[in-house]
């Protein structure tokens, strides 16, 4: 049915449409939508959150493995190894993390009257929650611990206060190759000048030869230029 053609109440007699006057394309929209809070009209639960976090952190864990193994065969390191190599990377993945946490105070945030400001009041929960810090001034706090020291920091801290962890990073469980040794001797200024001359004989060398080859190759070409003229004029 044509939106056209159809006709309702207020076409006719001047009124509001009723609900059930109305085009059935509209009521069909309009009734079957079921309207929710979420923007997106999808429910996320813990439970689907905790499935994706673990499989994302199986699949970090083979990335890991896999990326040891490959290290390992260009290093040439014999496979019994690798696997001791393996089994020492699992403990490092299963070892808690530890932290370098740092919480950013806001300095500029107005208070009222009588009222102790955000970064005072995230001093005083680190001080009565004994927590141990390396810096500890007005602006920030510097902090080093492990997850249990970062889940009670976000449990302390105000509102307002942002925390930035990073993740330590762990030694290598590959050995480590000596790095390579200096068998050159630095270049003295002598050197340096005789060499930058000699650099100079070769480039005035290659130009002499270059224009020679350019001049050949031109009076190559007017002789057979040449020669193909008189041909033609032969010919004629």
């Amino acid at each position: 049915m044509s939106r056209k053609n159809f006709k309702v109440d207020t076409a006719q007699k001047g009124q509001t449409a009723k609900s059930e006057n109305k085009h059935p394309f509209v009521y069909k929209t309009l009734n079957t939508v079921e309207k929710t809070n979420v923007p997106t009209g999808k429910v996320t639960t813990l439970e689907d959150k905790k499935k994706r976090r673990e499989e994302r952190e199986k699949k970090y864990r083979e990335f890991r493995i896999k990326a040891l193994q490959r290290r390992a065969a260009r290093m040439k390191i014999p496979e019994e190894k690798v696997q001791e190599l393996v089994e020492k990377l699992r403990e490092q993945l299963d070892a808690p993390k530890q932290y370098t946490i740092l919480c950013l105070f806001p300095t500029k945030t107005p208070t009222k009257k009588g009222e102790a400001s955000v970064a005072n009041l995230a001093k005083q929960a680190i001080l009565n929650n004994k927590i141990d810090y390396k810096l500890l001034l007005d602006g920030y706090a510097y902090i080093i611990g492990d997850a249990s020291v970062l889940a009670k920091i976000r449990e302390i801290m105000p509102n307002g206060v942002t925390i930035h962890p990073y993740a330590k990073k762990m030694d290598s469980v590959l050995p480590a190759k000596d790095p390579p040794k200096k068998t050159k001797k630095p270049s003295s200024k002598a050197d340096k000048k005789s060499a930058a001359l000699d650099a100079k004989i070769r480039r005035k060398q290659h130009n002499k030869l270059s224009f020679k080859h350019r001049t050949e190759h031109k009076q190559a070409k007017m002789v057979t230029l040449a020669a193909k003229k008189s041909n033609v004029k032969t010919a004629a």
